[in-house]
């Protein structure tokens, strides 16, 4: 924190931002004012950094680069830190395979695992990962995963293929036409729920929407 220039975020300008994206202001994140940017900590049980990943603010506007940068271990210390000592990185390289699996280091394996897209998205949901792209895979063979990707083009596309496959996940297309909302325009759990808060809306749970039913391939066709 003190080497990178960043601040707690409770108590500064992202703390709003991160309120009304329904998400606890703690230690998961931090706040770099110089270039405004979010970071957000994949953490262990213990509070140990495993990745990162930082979200430009002011991302747009002809701004250059991307609006998510993710680090694994070996990536915080080399790129950021500026480490030169060769060993200490190859120990790090060795975490890299789970350090941008976010929440891996808290959850259960014993029960089941929802994957997410988004570590902000994860953080809203009970014993569940996030991967940072719909590319990325979990770094380990388990019967017990559900995957909810958002409802985009990608986020249709992954979720069609791992239906193919066998696998359970998240059926939007059910859930919005089950609650009248719109099925043409990107969703994401925050979203929905910061929507659904705001008219009030109650639903059925959640976990009622999450399928392993091969004819369900229907409802991921692009809208």
């Amino acid at each position: 924190m003190q080497r990178m220039g960043l601040q707690e975020v409770k108590g500064s300008k992202i703390e709003i931002y991160l309120t009304r994206r329904n998400q606890v202001p703690d230690e998961k994140f931090a706040w770099d004012p110089s270039k405004q940017r979010l970071y957000i900590f994949n953490l262990s049980r213990e509070g140990n950094i495993l990745g990162l990943q930082f979200r430009n603010m002011q991302y747009g506007g002809g701004n250059n680069g991307s609006k998510y940068y993710t680090y694994k271990l070996s990536g915080i210390w080399e790129r950021l830190l500026g480490c030169e000592d060769r060993e200490f990185l190859d120990g790090c390289r060795k975490v890299d395979p789970i350090s941008s699996v976010f929440s891996i280091g808290t959850i259960s394996f014993n029960d089941t695992i929802t994957i997410f897209e988004g570590p902000m998205d994860s953080f809203l949901w009970k014993n569940s990962v996030a991967l940072c792209s719909v590319e990325n895979k979990f770094p380990f063979e388990m019967d017990n995963l559900q995957f909810w990707y958002d409802w985009d083009n990608a986020g249709r596309a992954k979720s069609s293929e791992l239906l193919a496959e066998g696998a359970r996940v998240f059926n939007w297309r059910k859930f919005l036409e089950d609650h009248n909302l719109p099925t043409n325009k990107k969703w994401d759990l925050n979203e929905v729920v910061n929507f659904l808060r705001s008219k009030g809306i109650k639903i059925r749970r959640f976990d009622y929407y999450f399928t392993e039913e091969v004819l369900d391939l229907k409802d991921f066709i692009d809208v």
